[in-house]
């Protein structure tokens, strides 16, 4: 049940029942990312959700080019990636893995 309890933290789940996020918490993936690894790209379709269990990760806006701007720095607890499920566009920002990093997907 750890999938489900930490899914229930967040905003965007907060309130679905136990039995909705028992669904969904099946439906997580763990995934482990190397320090400096890059975890979304800017640009990219969204096909995920992300939710930091170990580690940091930065958000940068305009990675790889000269007005690049970090944006924010989230740690264990914190979740992005939600904005492009929901409105169907592109990724508006990289995310990199500061640290080692593992994420629930």
């Amino acid at each position: 049940m750890p999938h489900e309890d930490a899914l229930a933290k967040v905003p965007l789940f907060s309130q679905l029942s136990r039995k909705e996020l028992s669904r969904l918490g099946r439906a997580v993936v763990e995934r482990k990312y190397k320090k400096g690894e890059t975890i979304v790209k800017e640009g990219e379709q969204a096909v995920a959700f992300f939710m930091v269990t170990k580690g940091k990760v930065e958000v940068i806006g305009g990675a790889g080019t000269k007005k690049a701007t970090k944006l924010n720095e989230l740690s264990a607890g914190a979740f992005f990636g939600e904005m492009a499920l929901l409105d169907g566009m592109p990724r508006n920002a990289t995310v990199k893995a500061l640290d080692d990093t593992e994420c629930m997907v």
